[in-house]
């Protein structure tokens, strides 16, 4: 990287650089300007010629010089070492006699969770060492179908709608102005898993009225007992479970012996039902015809 021959306090020109070192994760390269008393901060994922620093510390802006001896100032800087494990930097800061200590922006999520296709799913970004608001975004690849991310608070959520396996990288951004260079970012990959035909809800109704009564002769009203006080036709699918891991479902049928024949059907109209002998209990397709059930509720009429 060569930048505008000279020396000069601007944002793409150095005076008496000294020292450097590089963030090896985030591709950055910070420099010791010992004359300028401040440390730039260049973005070398691609370099230009004379390209304009992304940032800076130690001064308030790209044209101030003067060095200081406070907490956020330099005089003449000139060793640096950056860790990449915790995105911190040290700076010997040569005529103050000292060692400053940078503690930027980091990601602390090391992983996301799965999921399974048609079910909600929630992931989140934590960080530590921000110093002012935080926005976040997605840096590169794809976040799983389905899903987005807050750019305020760093959360994935949404229902999630294809499998697969998805690679993406999340950048947090602290956005401290005088700096500039203040960002972490991570790379995740998560698997999301095909929805199964399991676990899906069953409801039962009783008294299917549409059947058309000169086809199919439907049962008179049965007697109140004690084990039926309101003298009703009930269908209890899985002894009252509300959930089925299987497309076969058992299927009590609640009548008094005036009862002999019952009509079963996934259709409200009954659509090519037709009569058999009543059986108090009985097994039921929920998916009728199809291979395999989607997940959702299924209604088994029953008369």
């Amino acid at each position: 990287m060569t930048l505008s021959f000279g020396r000069d306090t601007t944002q793409n020109m150095l005076y008496y650089p000294y020292g450097i070192a590089y963030d090896s994760s985030n591709s950055a390269l910070f420099v010791a300007e010992s004359s300028n008393n401040r440390i730039t901060v260049f973005d070398v994922a691609s370099i230009t010629n004379g390209e304009d620093a992304i940032g800076e510390l130690g001064q308030p802006d790209f044209t101030t010089p003067g060095g200081g001896t406070t907490q956020n100032t330099f005089s003449s800087p000139q060793g640096l070492v950056y860790n990449t494990s915790n995105n911190t930097l040290f700076v010997a800061d040569t005529n103050n006699n000292r060692i400053l200590v940078y503690n930027f922006i980091r990601i602390t999520t090391g992983t996301f969770p799965g999921g399974t296709a048609g079910e909600a799913y929630t992931g989140s970004v934590t960080i530590a060492s921000s110093t002012d608001t935080v926005s976040y975004s997605v840096y590169s690849g794809s976040l799983p179908t389905g899903t987005s991310i807050n750019t305020s608070t760093g959360e994935v959520t949404g229902t999630l709608t294809t499998a697969g396996t998805y690679t993406f990288a999340i950048e947090a951004r602290d956005t401290d102005a005088s700096a500039g260079y203040l960002f972490d970012r991570a790379s995740y990959s998560v698997t999301i898993a095909a929805a199964t035909p399991n676990s899906t809800p069953a409801t039962a109704v009783s008294g299917g009225t549409a059947i058309p009564a000169g086809t199919l002769n439907p049962p008179t009203k049965p007697k109140p007992t004690e084990e039926n006080p309101k003298g009703e036709f009930k269908v209890i699918i899985n002894n009252g479970e509300q959930y089925t891991n299987s497309t076969i479902v058992n299927l009590n049928l609640i009548s008094d012996g005036n009862t002999a024949r019952m009509a079963i059907s996934n259709n409200l109209d009954f659509a090519g039902a037709s009569q058999v002998p009543f059986e108090k209990q009985t097994q039921w397709n929920i998916c009728g015809i199809a291979p395999k059930c989607k997940l959702g509720e299924y209604t088994v009429y029953a008369d």
